[in-house]
């Protein structure tokens, strides 16, 4: 973890999180203590104001916000002092993670649904929209906690629509793939 990312943390604590202390797993600092004013702490820190962080006892990084401007629609790029050294991060609009993210959730009693047994990452899709396949088939496979799942057809059936693409990750009933009956067809999908 770099030291911009490491301050990304930091920074965050001024946009709602009530939290004065941000604990960063993946790096050897183990405790962060932002010392601010209550404004900076509830709003976030104006331009140009200079925040002390303390990363240990006697060690504090002096930070100053330089601007915020606009990365698309999803992120933006924040320029900030580190002691004294210009740098810049991109992060991620708060609105962004809610739009980019929000996969549907598959309708429980709806057994042409097709969702997420647990969380984790798609690591392949086998079927395309309009595609056929049969009982057994592979849609898609995903992996959790170093293990492979792979999601398999039921009954034979035609692809609907797919939500998910090769490296997306995914939460536990998230819609992933919706399938249609064909001639002689029903049933839900199962665990390979």
């Amino acid at each position: 973890m770099t030291a911009c990312r490491r301050l990304e943390l930091a920074l965050r604590v001024g946009d709602g999180r009530r939290r004065r202390t941000v604990r960063a797993t993946a790096c050897p600092l183990s405790t962060w203590r932002l010392r601010a004013p209550r404004p900076v702490f509830f709003y976030g820190p104006q331009l140009q104001q200079e925040l002390a962080v303390e990363i240990d006892p006697g060690k504090t990084l002096l930070v100053a916000l330089q601007s915020i401007a606009d990365d698309g629609e999803t992120a933006h790029k924040v320029q900030f002092e580190l002691n004294g050294q210009s740098r810049t991060v991109r992060v991620a609009a708060a609105n962004a993670a809610a739009a980019e993210g929000a996969r549907p959730l598959a309708e429980p009693g709806n057994p042409w649904h097709v969702a997420a047994p647990m969380p984790g990452a798609i690591v392949n899709v086998a079927v395309v929209v309009g595609q056929r396949v049969n009982a057994g088939s592979t849609l898609l496979s995903l992996e959790a906690m170093k293990m492979e799942t792979h999601v398999a057809a039921d009954r034979d059936a035609e692809v609907e629509a797919v939500y998910v693409v090769a490296g997306d990750r995914v939460q536990a009933k998230e819609l992933l793939v919706v399938l249609r009956a064909v001639a002689g067809a029903e049933g839900p999908c199962r665990l390979k």
